[in-house]
């Protein structure tokens, strides 16, 4: 999912040597620890998978054939670093018997995306066709891959390999494991700092699903095969239902419905009758811009699994006349992005340890106070709502300050509102 934020923030979210303290340092362990595992493990580097540039790999056998084999795939945001800064990831494989394989693929702006996927398709071909060699498995190719590398492990797992050779079999990745992988490409081509030189577009980011050969399926709340249209929820089989029969439609469920239709209709699973009906009964997990009560004409939502201001950003998105309340213990995020709608939010209650850096985001937008306790907070929305309003907990911070996790802090909430409740009903309101 995308907002409107401007490509600072985007920089600021995705900029990990600012936000990882002393990045470098991690980086320059990673290269001695690789220097060592090739000096004290045998290892063949180099070889390569292909005649394009970076076509290389490194391989550290195992010490008996038949052995599973690990394909590991770095990350860099496609445009850095190495295999050789990754073979430390080696010795702990091959001590339980895994053959593992370290590919290096060409960097951007001198390729596209597209062009590294293809290259990991290659990369992964080469494994099946050779790796038996060194005493790998190729019917056992298990992938795993961190950042960039997360999301190139996801598009091997969705590849048609028998689209490129009849002889390869459907099934020739056996797992994947994608470590804080990048898969909303939108989102990453709306930062500045890395545009410059991945250079993403729309049609290139549907290019990238494209060239895994894996079919490609598209949603959106207005336009793609999945999409919202005329009060309905249409694919390309037909309507699927109304949007007002859907449970609970927010326009973040709207969005989550399509993605879910489009995965389970077209894996054959499923017709959209079956997905109608499932929507019209799906109950959302707890603190999840969850319902409580309605007192005097105010509606109260608990959102406490909110512990981040893009988080809160969508509950924020689904409601008018909003009294919020949020705070806790932030985690370093600008806090800012809270205030994006203005128009939504008609007061705040500040509560937990950054009640401050709240009332800071909110300086100026609107009226704030400060709570200090879960009860406080509740009777001070409760002065400030009127008939008509929403109450909304979408805290923006973690739990931390004040309970254990955010459950308990969402259970807290929803007792003090029923308190409030049952005290409305004695006093004959």
């Amino acid at each position: 999912m995308t907002t409107n934020h401007d490509g600072a923030w985007y920089d600021r979210m995705y900029n990990n040597r600012a936000l990882v303290p002393g990045f470098a340092t991690h980086l320059q362990q990673w290269a001695a620890d690789s220097a060592l595992a090739r000096h004290q493990w045998t290892c063949l580097t180099d070889l390569s998978y292909g005649a394009g540039p970076n076509e290389t790999l490194d391989i550290f056998p195992a010490a008996d054939a038949k052995a599973p084999v690990l394909v590991f795939l770095h990350g860099g945001y496609w445009r850095a670093l190495d295999k050789s800064d990754h073979s430390f990831i080696a010795p702990s494989f091959v001590k339980q018997g895994v053959c593992v394989v370290v590919p290096n693929y060409a960097l951007c702006p001198a390729v596209t995306v597209p062009q590294i996927v293809l290259q990991m398709v290659k990369a992964l071909v080469w494994v099946w066709r050779y790796i038996s060699e060194w005493g790998g498995d190729p019917a056992r190719i298990h992938v795993a891959g961190h950042s960039a590398g997360g999301h190139l492990a996801a598009m091997m797992m969705a590849c048609q390999w028998q689209r490129h050779a009849a002889e390869l079999p459907q099934d020739l990745v056996k797992s994947a494991l994608s470590v804080s992988g990048l898969y909303e490409l939108a989102s990453v081509s709306r930062s500045p700092m890395l545009q410059s030189e991945l250079r993403l577009d729309d049609a290139q980011i549907l290019r990238v699903a494209h060239e895994s050969t894996a079919r490609t399926v598209t949603f959106g709340a207005t336009h793609g095969d999945y999409h919202a249209q005329d009060g309905r929820l249409n694919s390309p089989h037909g309507s699927i239902m109304n949007i007002a029969d859907m449970k609970r439609a927010m326009p973040h469920d709207i969005t989550n419905a399509l993605a879910a239709a489009a995965i389970s209709i077209e894996s054959g699973l499923v017709e959209p009758s079956h997905v109608a009906r499932a929507l019209s009964e799906f109950d959302n997990a707890p603190h999840r811009i969850e319902y409580v009560e309605t007192i005097d004409g105010v509606q109260w939502f608990n959102d406490s699994k909110a512990t981040s201001p893009h988080a809160s950003a969508v509950a924020i998105k689904s409601f008018q006349n909003i009294v919020l309340i949020a705070g806790g213990r932030n985690k370093g995020l600008d806090l800012h992005e809270l205030a994006n709608q203005p128009q939504r939010v008609k007061a705040v209650v500040a509560i937990g340890d950054d009640a401050l850096e709240i009332e800071k985001a909110f300086d100026g937008v609107c009226r704030v106070v400060r709570g200090g306790s879960m009860p406080e907070a509740v009777r001070l929305a409760r002065t400030i709502a009127v008939n008509g309003d929403v109450v909304l907990l979408s805290p923006a911070c973690t739990s931390y300050d004040w309970y254990n996790n955010y459950m308990e802090r969402g259970e807290d909430f929803m007792q003090c509102v029923r308190n409030e409740a049952k005290l409305n009903q004695q006093q004959g309101n």
